[in-house]
């Protein structure tokens, strides 16, 4: 390994360090990667690193117990055996992923083609509202919204088309295939059980709270009826004797 590093040109060698921390700090290399300027999807120079020092990397990583593979199909580098994404990414990150991966499958199927698909941040959030996820009445809504976009840019499973803290309802979101690598089809099924039943919970306690503070409210002690009773007893008592006087 040593010797292959010595062979190197220096600027070969700070390419060949670069990749590497790229890679441990996301996981994932995409062969395309959306550019702003151009608006076009041109090859990612990082991905080209990796092919060029593909025997040498993998043989690096494997040191560590980590694999670097290699999904073709979907133009894609990645670690495999390390820690993954899945596991450092929170509740509200999670539910993002998996709305994506609706939407990615969804979309792929009407663009069989297509590599990368496009979708805007009203329909995720449309999608959050239909499987009841999320309750967008929080206040912390949309900074938690912000932090998941950046997150996933980070691990290139998305990218914005505009800044992460201008993004309204119509800004437009284009979903990497690395979204297949990170949620398969059992993490979908298994986080909408976990999550809707989760959403079902906090409904029944918030109305069984509402309820129990409703009966609080009404509900009198029997010491507090006993007393009502009297006081209607004795103004029945003073009706009474009002109603003798005017008779005689």
């Amino acid at each position: 390994m040593i010797p292959y590093m010595d062979e190197l040109k220096e600027e070969e060698r700070r390419e060949v360090t670069q990749i590497i921390r790229t890679l441990y700090d996301q996981t994932y290399v995409l062969e395309r990667r959306y550019d702003r300027k151009t608006e076009r999807f041109p090859m990612n120079r990082d991905y080209r690193l990796c092919e060029r020092h593909l025997e040498f990397l993998q043989e690096y990583f494997r040191i560590g117990g980590v694999e670097l593979k290699e999904n073709r199909q979907l133009g894609i580098f990645y670690l495999e055996g390390m820690e993954t994404i899945g596991e450092k990414l929170g509740r509200i990150t999670t539910l993002y992923v998996l709305v994506l991966k609706l939407l990615y499958d969804e979309k792929v199927n009407q663009a069989s083609t297509a590599m990368q698909v496009f979708t805007t941040i009203a329909e995720i959030h449309d999608k959050i509202t239909l499987f009841r996820l999320w309750d967008r009445s929080n206040s912390r809504y949309l900074t938690q919204m912000r932090e998941a976009v950046r997150l996933l840019k980070r691990y290139q499973i998305i990218d914005t088309f505009e800044n992460g803290q201008d993004l309204e309802g119509e800004s437009r979101v284009v979903i990497y295939p690395t979204i297949h690598l990170l949620l398969r089809g059992e993490d979908i099924r298994a986080i909408l059980e976990k999550y809707s039943g989760q959403r079902e919970e906090e409904n029944v306690a918030s109305a069984a709270e509402w309820t129990e503070d409703e009966t609080a409210e009404g509900k009198m002690t029997g010491e507090e009826m006993t007393e009502e009773e009297i006081a209607e007893e004795g103004m029945t008592e003073e009706r009474m004797e009002e109603k003798q006087d005017d008779d005689r």
